[in-house]
């Protein structure tokens, strides 16, 4: 659905008048396309592999699946239902991966809360003396954003444009650095071996790569200028933040 949105906006660009219902303006439609692909698709598939991975590693049988039905469903909610709050022009303002109104947000983050307490247990539970590098990112990961999502929501440091960009540039570059790219190493650190029939190279580079991830990146600010204007036809969400 995310792409299919995505390649819907790239015909206005040579089609501009292909529409003039409001809810299908391409200032609208963008965010639904890029919170889509990025919480809706690309998250998923991430999780569906962290749920093969994480019990192979710990050589246990998943905690619970009912809970990690139920996180499923609540992720896709908050994908469902965020679409719909930017079709209507309903959302957080203009900045990037941070339109979902803090509601729908909320439910997001309790399906990842979720999984992350199904993992926790299952490596608890697991049959080896050891935690795989590979838990080790992923672990990292969901904790990580689940602090980022909070910190990006709490309404009382961001009363005016210069603290609020400030939250979004740390947002919008953690999103990308402590939740895609932990996970996906992790990932990587299970499957490259398995592929090469190989072990993996160095454990304690893997350690330390980890550490310096969660130490360094974390200290990422806004290196980039996210205080731009509300994209047209969208009325803001009286929410967290204030606008510039």
């Amino acid at each position: 659905m995310g792409t299919l949105i995505g390649v819907y906006l790239s015909i206005k660009f040579t089609a501009p008048d292909v529409d003039h219902v409001p809810w299908l303006s391409f200032g609208r439609l963008r965010p639904v396309h890029t919170n889509t692909v990025f919480w809706g698709w690309t998250s998923l598939a991430m999780i569906a592999l962290v749920l093969y991975v994480v019990p192979k590693t710990s050589q246990r049988r998943l905690y619970s699946f009912p809970l990690a039905w139920i996180s499923l469903a609540l992720i896709n909610l908050a994908v469902v239902i965020g679409g719909l709050c930017l079709m209507g022009g309903i959302n957080n303002g203009g900045q990037e991966y941070r339109e979902y109104i803090w509601p729908v947000m909320a439910i997001f983050a309790s399906g990842v809360v979720l999984t992350a307490y199904t993992l926790i247990r299952t490596i608890a539970d697991r049959g080896v003396e050891e935690i795989y590098i590979s838990n080790w990112y992923i672990m990292g990961g969901f904790l990580w954003t689940s602090v980022l999502v909070t910190i990006a929501y709490l309404p009382f440091y961001q009363q005016n444009g210069i603290s609020e960009t400030v939250i979004q540039g740390y947002y919008m570059h953690n999103a990308v650095g402590m939740w895609f790219t932990p996970i996906v190493l992790g990932l990587t650190y299970y499957f490259l071996p398995k592929l090469l029939n190989k072990p993996i190279y160095s454990y304690s580079l893997g350690v330390l790569a980890f550490w310096t991830q969660m130490v360094f990146y974390t200290m990422i600010g806004d290196t980039t200028s996210s205080s731009r204007p509300r994209r047209g036809g969208c009325r803001p969400w009286p929410s967290s933040s204030a606008s510039a």
